[in-house]
C-alpha cells in the first residue's frame, strides 16, 4: 500500500533530504514551498501525513497547524513538525494545535523513517476504524429500514 505524504517547508534541500530518506518506502510525497499553499493543497490532496516546517515566510507552520487542524476536511490528516526550532514551548505548542510529533533538524535518518512509519501506521489504523464505524452504521440503518 502506498502513503501520501505532503512536505511543507519553504527549503528546497529539505525536499530533497526527505525525497532521499524515504526513496524504496511506499510513499509518494507531494511538496509545497509555503504555507498558504500547503493549506489548499492538504485539503485538495488528503494526504495520509504532512510534514511541516516551523519558520516560513508569510504564514508559518504553527498557524498552518491550527487551521489545518480546525478544519473538519484536514482534521484527521496527522501532522509532523519538522523544524530546526527545538525550543520546550514551541515544541509544547505545536503539539498543543494538533500535531502528532515534533522531529527537530538536523535528524537522524532512521529515526526519522522510523517516526513516519510510525505515523502512517496510526493514520492507517484510525481510518480502518472509521470505515468499520461508517459501515456498522450503514448495516444498522438498512437492517432498521427493512424492519421497519
Amino acid at each position: 500500500m502506498s502513503h501520501s505524504i505532503l512536505l511543507i517547508d519553504d527549503a528546497e534541500d529539505v525536499h530533497s533530504i526527505v525525497r532521499g530518506l524515504l526513496e524504496g518506502h511506499p510513499v509518494r510525497v507531494n511538496s509545497v514551498y509555503d504555507g498558504e499553499t500547503g493549506i489548499c493543497a492538504a485539503s485538495r490532496l488528503q494526504p495520509d501525513l504532512i510534514l511541516l516546517d516551523v519558520d516560513m515566510p508569510g504564514t508559518d507552520g504553527l498557524e498552518v497547524c491550527r487551521r489545518l487542524s480546525g478544519d473538519p476536511i484536514t482534521s484527521s490528516i496527522p501532522i509532523i513538525f519538522l523544524t530546526a526550532h527545538g525550543e520546550p514551548n514551541q515544541k509544547v505548542e505545536g503539539l498543543d494545535l494538533g500535531a502528532l510529533d515534533y522531529i527537530v533538524k538536523p535528524f537522524e535518518p532512521s529515526e526519522f523513517t522510523a517516526r513516519i512509519r510510525g505515523a502512517l501506521r496510526v493514520k492507517s489504523r484510525l481510518d480502518s476504524i472509521r470505515c468499520a464505524r461508517v459501515d456498522n452504521f450503514i448495516n444498522r440503518s438498512l437492517a432498521g429500514a427493512l424492519n421497519a
